[in-house]
């Protein structure tokens, strides 16, 4: 057993406030566009499961080691658990 400081219900609470919540998710667009502007491309990663449909797009801008901008879209193609953590980890 693990010492987590989150229990289940902590756990579930994070990730949905974190997919209804998207601070860091724009559409696929905005996303070309602003990489586009800093000349620094973004990636695509999709599901390793052939019966997941989960796509993200991932735009990182680092300056001095450290992240300055992290950004995704992921255009309705992912589930809750995706968008959540993808919007956790751009935080």
């Amino acid at each position: 057993m693990t010492n987590s400081p989150f229990n289940k219900k902590k756990k579930r609470q994070i990730i949905l406030e974190n997919f209804n919540n998207r601070t860091h998710e724009v559409s696929l667009v905005r996303l070309q566009e602003i990489s586009n502007s800093l000349s620094s491309p973004y990636h695509t990663f999709s599901s390793l499961n052939k019966n997941c449909g989960d796509n993200v797009h991932l735009l990182i801008q680092q300056e001095n080691n450290f992240v300055k901008l992290a950004l995704f879209a992921s255009e309705q193609q992912a589930c809750c658990l995706t968008v959540a953590s993808t919007n956790i980890f751009c935080h």
